[in-house]
């Protein structure tokens, strides 16, 4: 498989809109609270509360983005597999039905 389908197919299938969500919340959600924090800390004027506020808030950001992003990944594998199984499940029910006698003994 050539590397432009293995791309397409880990990116565009759902699993893969799945693992892009995830991602991007993730990260949304850092710079929101990264950005929650500075501002928190420039209008609180005492160097050393906002220093700590805004730490706070980008240490929540950071954690907020990986436990996203995790679990953006595991949902996206999670999915793909359950395509993958169900796919081949209908393949050979079909496979089945079309020829009914191919998996009856001869």
């Amino acid at each position: 498989m050539s590397d432009r389908l293995k791309w397409v197919c880990n990116n565009l299938s759902l699993g893969g809109l799945l693992r892009i969500v995830g991602s991007t919340a993730g990260t949304a959600a850092n710079y929101a609270l990264t950005g929650i924090g500075a501002t928190v800390a420039y209008l609180a004027g005492n160097s050393d509360i906002g220093a700590k506020i805004q730490d706070g808030c980008s240490l929540g950001g950071e954690l907020l983005d990986t436990a996203l992003s995790k679990t953006g990944e595991g949902v996206g594998y999670l999915t793909d597999k359950a395509i993958q199984i169900s796919g081949k499940t209908v393949g050979q029910a079909a496979g089945g039905v079309a020829n009914p006698t191919s998996s009856l003994p001869l």
